[in-house]
């Protein structure tokens, strides 16, 4: 993480974050944006419990699975509430599977899940958000339920 985020995250638009964290981490923005939009519809403020008791936090959804390592780089919990702060943490979650698995579809699904029925169903929800955004040509991939 950049030092000084939180100095960013309180000045930065969405779309500035948005661009931002893409930069840094090296990710396209367009994915980035497009799973925000899935996530939490841009809404910051959202945290849902899991069934398995893990949360998601914020515009992202940051799982609580990852608290702990980016406590390492001084974000806590609470911090995710800030739509700047979860946008750069979810754009280094999506470069570590870009990392693991290269420029795929595959990386991108795995933002979500590594079973592979999950993560196939989270490609298409995000190449149909991409869709919606006019960064991808339609139609719309039929989604597995």
């Amino acid at each position: 993480m950049p030092r000084g985020l939180t100095q960013v995250a309180a000045v930065a638009s969405l779309r500035q974050c948005v661009n931002l964290a893409a930069q840094y981490h090296k990710v396209s923005p367009w994915i980035l944006a497009a799973i925000l939009r899935h996530e939490s519809n841009l809404r910051p403020g959202v945290v849902r419990k899991n069934t398995d008791g893990s949360v998601d936090v914020g515009i992202a959804q940051v799982n609580s699975v990852h608290f702990s390592e980016i406590g390492q780089y001084g974000i806590a919990p609470k911090d995710l509430l800030n739509p700047c702060v979860n946008t750069f943490v979810a754009a280094w979650h999506l470069s570590r599977q870009f990392s693991r698995y290269g420029q795929t579809w595959y990386a991108i699904g795995a933002y979500h899940s590594k079973q592979p029925v999950y993560n196939a169903r989270y490609q298409a929800l995000i190449y149909n958000e991409l869709v919606d955004m006019g960064a991808a040509p339609g139609p719309k991939l039929p989604v597995l339920r």
